[in-house]
């Protein structure tokens, strides 16, 4: 017999706790190595169906302090956004302690022009890691 949280397709709170933070620290561990991500390649990694979700989530992560939102506004009205980790976030998913000098995401070493190809790695990464080949 169903109970009434299976029935709705819901998680208990306890699992939906544990389930969010699971999520939080893969988006943190996965910025830690790459710096910065765009939304679309986070919702890849997330899973999630909706851009809104991985908006929720990082939106939460920014007020923790542990990822930070750059915009960039590109020629011919373009915009776009990329989040990237703090060295908060980075401490936060750090297996060590012997990383002292961390530094987190700095928009000014991040090329537009790179961008593409960068997500388009991560994407690959996020395949390979799926196929745990990573």
């Amino acid at each position: 017999m169903l109970n009434e949280s299976q029935m709705s397709g819901l998680m208990p709170p306890q699992k939906q706790v544990q389930h969010n933070q699971k999520i939080r620290t893969k988006i943190l561990k996965f910025l830690s190595e790459e710096k910065y991500s765009t939304p679309t390649v986070l919702q890849e990694l997330t899973r999630y169906k909706s851009r809104q979700g991985v908006a929720g989530v990082m939106e939460k992560l920014a007020q923790n302090g542990l990822v930070k939102k750059h915009k960039i506004n590109a020629l011919g009205g373009l915009n776009f956004v990329v989040w990237g980790i703090t060295a908060k976030g980075i401490y936060a998913v750090s297996e060590s302690d012997q990383e002292k000098n961390v530094r987190g995401f700095d928009p000014s070493k991040m090329s537009l022009l790179t961008l593409n190809h960068k997500s388009k790695i991560q994407l690959l990464k996020i395949k390979l890691m799926d196929q745990t080949y990573i």
